[in-house]
């Protein structure tokens, strides 16, 4: 009898170690850090050659790209970290493909700071030519840009209780930029350019928008909309539905309804 307490005993000590041992391992954050220019896929491009899966980033992992990378194919979906940011050295830049969406969730962080996030609306770049196609969607995540560089080629979009601030920076969408649910941006000392692929509507849905020195800009053929819900603690500089490519005028309305303030 005594044996097989001790055995027993033994074995429960053994489970409760084991159990111990793999929590500590699943629930530690893993970090990602690039070392050289190069494609997101290659185990060149990073430290220690792991490469991160983009297409299902945990909420414990921690991504920090400190150089040129490209990501070719599949959807980046952030539950963790990503920052495109790099204080020792040049100015990082992930340069996304065609057909690739961005979603950032509820425990996602992204944060550019003297970076780009980059996928071009026409095919080679430039301010004309094939559409290209991307959606970038803040799905309750927090968004932190700062003097830095964002091109989607399609629709930007926060929603949920997502959290956005952009200061110093520039946004270039192929289409729209629309926020709804409880999501909150703050737009300071920012331009905004929409429409570019030949239609698009700013649209504020969300709960507030704080502004500072905010101008916009629609391309294309499209309506610029604030809703009620605006915290204006500053001031628009500028709006217009002039193409400053083509120097034409869009039809859209620009249009601050019952109980906005700025």
């Amino acid at each position: 009898m005594k044996t097989n307490l001790l055995f027993n005993k033994l074995i429960n000590s053994t489970i409760l170690i084991v159990s111990v041992l793999l929590f500590s391992t699943t629930g530690k954050a893993q970090t990602y850090t690039t070392k050289a220019n190069g494609a997101w896929s290659s185990a060149s491009t990073w430290v220690g050659g792991v490469i991160p899966n983009a297409t299902n980033i945990p909420a414990t992992a921690v991504i920090n790209i400190q150089h040129n990378v490209s990501y070719l194919s599949g959807n980046i979906v952030n539950n963790g970290t990503i920052n495109i940011s790099n204080p020792f050295g040049l100015s990082p830049h992930l340069l996304v493909a065609s057909s690739v969406n961005f979603t950032n969730n509820t425990t996602g962080k992204l944060v550019i700071n003297g970076g780009e996030y980059q996928q071009y609306r026409f095919v080679g770049g430039g301010q004309s030519g094939s559409n290209q196609i991307g959606n970038f969607t803040n799905n309750g995540g927090n968004i932190q840009i700062s003097s830095s560089y964002v091109e989607v080629a399609q629709n930007w979009t926060n929603q949920s209780t997502g959290i956005v601030i952009f200061k110093n920076s520039s946004l270039v969408i192929g289409q729209s930029y629309q926020t709804s649910g409880t999501s909150i941006d703050t737009i300071a000392l920012t331009s905004i350019s929409i429409g570019w692929q030949g239609s698009g509507n700013f649209t504020e849905g969300g709960l507030s928008v704080y502004i500072n020195a905010f101008r916009a800009e629609l391309a294309g053929n499209g309506n610029f909309t604030f809703n009620s819900g605006l915290i204006g603690n500053g001031q628009i500089d500028y709006i217009t539905t002039t193409n400053d490519f083509t120097g034409s005028s869009g039809n859209g309305k620009i249009e601050f309804k019952s109980g906005s303030s700025g």
